[in-house]
């Protein structure tokens, strides 16, 4: 796939996302899928597989009253790489306004499918509304 079809096939993935329509993007996601979560947050690592990142996904979605309302800004293509510049809404179940700025910078395989994703966000948000990194607890992703 070149970059135009790259871009149209991540216009119509963020397209479901903003409508609350999660299934085409997990239908996207390659199996052996790495996504990396900048910074030094309880979720900052990267996470290797489609069954560990859409475990990640749910963890913090557990943490929230609905799914992030996912606002696509701008989208970018490049050959097989495609950048996604969006905003999130949402809030977290203790009551905390979780709005995030996001850039995916989204690597695709020959197939379409998304092979590795690296999320940019503001970090200190993310530890306001979900908390800090607990080392002792070997169950938090961070733990890991």
């Amino acid at each position: 796939m070149n970059a135009v079809d790259n871009k149209k096939a991540m216009e119509e993935v963020y397209g479901e996302l903003e409508a609350g329509n999660p299934a085409l993007f997990v239908e996207r996601l390659a199996e052996d899928v790495t996504w990396s979560v900048i910074g030094s947050t309880r979720f900052s690592q990267t996470y290797s597989g489609k069954n560990a990142v859409l475990a990640h996904l749910a963890e913090a979605r557990s943490a929230l009253e609905s799914r992030i309302r996912i606002r696509v800004r701008r989208i970018i293509a490049d050959t097989d790489w495609v950048a996604v510049k969006g905003t999130g809404t949402a809030r977290t179940k203790t009551g905390v306004d979780y709005n995030n700025t996001y850039c995916w910078v989204l690597g695709l395989n020959a197939d379409g499918k998304i092979r590795e994703v690296t999320e940019y966000l503001d970090t200190e948000l993310v530890t306001a509304a979900f908390g800090r990194v607990d080392p002792t607890n070997a169950s938090s992703p961070a733990g890991k």
